[in-house]
């Protein structure tokens, strides 16, 4: 029997958008000891409005705390990959919102040490589920 796809619906978006940060990022010990320039965005999605939406309070998510999170994380290690920052991002402000909301970090490594890739690199890590309709860009 063929397995039913439930497709989910977040029409709502919060998102901090470029928190510029300087990361000690890269494969070679040699790269990761001059920090790099970093962007992280993150998008916050929900099933529904919020209540901050109806009420101007109650439920809303803190970017500048969500903001200086990442940015802590950031300052006091040093990571190998973005593949592996991006999850930590991740992990890192999972607790501070509900759990319907669904995340999406994205990571842009700015500058490479490849002299024809001028756009940088990035990696997206998300928990949204399978088949999610979400806000387009």
């Amino acid at each position: 029997m063929p397995k039913k796809i439930t497709k989910h619906s977040y029409n709502n978006c919060l998102a901090v958008n470029k928190i510029h940060l300087s990361v000690r990022l890269g494969c070679e010990k040699e790269e990761r000891k001059t920090p790099q320039a970093v962007e992280v965005d993150i998008k916050l999605f929900y099933p529904s409005l919020t209540k901050a939406s109806k009420t101007d309070q109650d439920d809303f998510a803190c970017y500048d705390k969500i903001s200086r999170l990442v940015w802590k994380l950031c300052e006091k290690k040093e990571f190998r990959l973005i593949e592996y920052l991006g999850a930590e991002i991740y992990r890192t402000i999972r607790p501070t919102v509900a759990k319907e909301v669904k995340i999406l970090v994205k990571i842009t490594k700015c500058n490479l040490p490849v002299s024809f890739v001028l756009g940088g690199a990035s990696f997206t890590y998300s928990d949204l589920p399978p088949f999610s309709w979400i806000v387009p860009d």
